[in-house]
């Protein structure tokens, strides 16, 4: 339990770090990219559905991330996480 607690904690501040700099990027002259209306537009669902399923794999990323492939990188702890 302790290790979803983790998992959720680093799913939703990577996703919330991803999506910011996904909407700065529209500023900075690089391509826009929604990832909440593509994942609505998939599901035909509204606004809501589609940030809950965003976040959903953002934790499930950082779940499987830490449970399979944390243990096989060569470096400390804060370097695996720049990785």
């Amino acid at each position: 339990m302790e290790s979803f607690k983790k998992a959720l904690m680093a799913g939703v501040a990577g996703t919330v770090v991803m999506t910011v700099f996904v909407f700065i990027s529209h500023y900075l002259q690089l391509p826009k990219y929604n990832f909440q209306e593509m994942i609505a537009s998939y599901f035909k669902m509204g606004a809501a559905f589609s940030w809950f399923v965003y976040f959903g794999i953002g934790i499930g990323l950082a779940y499987l991330y830490g449970a399979f492939f944390r243990t096989m990188l060569p470096t400390h702890s804060w370097g695996r996480g720049m990785i």
